[in-house]
């Protein structure tokens, strides 16, 4: 599913992929690295997965008909683009979800002690702080609201983009994003 935005011009005889191409690249080089790293996880464990997450998949894969739909019957780019806004956001979440969580039964060593050695090098007591904000209720709620919103505000964020046709920007916001996840997901 390739992005396709103005071209850019590009310096040399060999013409520049255009941004859209570039990100579109970029994001399925994010999920098909998770793609691997499941493949490799299930093959060394041997989990299933529970059906479930094929109702999940099979969104996405409506999302990306719709997508290409919209394109087939030149409904607009702001229609489509939201529609592989939701391709790519379901896809990455369910790859993410599925590698982190099954990346637990190869029982590697988490990133929990390089985490603990780099808050060792603050002028700050983390066990402290993390004490006192567990303990202080509006601190909690406010936190728990932050984390539980995080996603709907992402959207919304990525949706005002579209709406005010800021197609490029919002392609980056969401290429950081996917590969961000895909990332934290496989470290």
């Amino acid at each position: 599913m390739t992005i396709r935005l103005d071209r850019l011009s590009g310096a040399g005889a060999v013409p520049r992929l255009d941004a859209g191409r570039r990100l579109s690249a970029l994001m399925a080089a994010a999920l098909g690295s998770s793609m691997i790293a499941l493949a490799v996880i299930t093959a060394k464990t041997g989990i299933r997965f529970h059906s479930e997450f094929l109702g999940i998949a099979g969104l996405a894969v409506m999302t990306a008909v719709l997508s290409l739909y919209c394109d087939f019957r030149g409904l607009g780019w702001r229609i489509a683009d939201l529609a592989r806004l939701m391709t790519f956001f379901i896809a990455s979440l369910l790859l993410c979800g599925l590698v982190s969580n099954g990346g637990l039964g190869l029982r590697m060593p988490v990133a929990d002690p390089l985490l603990a050695s780099m808050d060792a090098y603050l002028p700050l007591d983390s066990r402290s702080m993390v004490y006192f904000t567990a303990s202080q209720d509006m601190a909690v709620r406010v936190l728990k609201w932050a984390y539980d919103s995080s996603a709907i505000l992402c959207l919304a964020a990525a949706a005002w983009m579209v709406a005010s046709g800021e197609r490029l920007r919002f392609w980056r916001y969401v290429a950081t994003a996917i590969v961000t996840m895909q990332a934290t997901a496989i470290a």
